[in-house]
């Protein structure tokens, strides 16, 4: 993904994000259906949630510089959609992780020796 950006292959970009969106579409239902109900499931979605909505708004940002005709004011509404989903959403959610570590089992430290 990261060398097409470089590269500014659009078409390669697109393509990639639908299925890396569709790849986390799979985990987040997945995720939903089968893990058992607690606080940190219902946390870990939200980030998931996140996730997807980020996506979304990079995949939206992508098709609308496929076609730019006279689309600089929904561009930049995008922009910074993506930026407060990346920014706030993520970074709360991986904060609210980090503060309680102990509570979640994939965390090396919380693990009773």
């Amino acid at each position: 993904m990261f060398a097409f950006i470089l590269l500014n292959i659009k078409t390669a970009q697109f393509f990639i994000s639908v299925i890396l969106i569709a790849a986390v579409i799979n985990i987040f239902i997945l995720f939903y259906r089968f893990s058992k109900a607690s606080q940190q499931k219902f946390l870990l979605i939200s980030g998931l949630f996140f996730l997807i909505v980020t996506a979304t708004m990079g995949i939206l940002y992508i098709k609308i510089n496929l076609f730019p005709q006279n689309y600089y004011d929904n561009i930049q509404m995008i922009i910074r959609m993506h930026a407060v989903c990346a920014l706030y959403g993520w970074n709360l959610t991986g904060l609210a992780v980090i503060l309680r570590y102990n509570d979640f089992p994939t965390c090396a430290y919380s693990y009773k020796r």
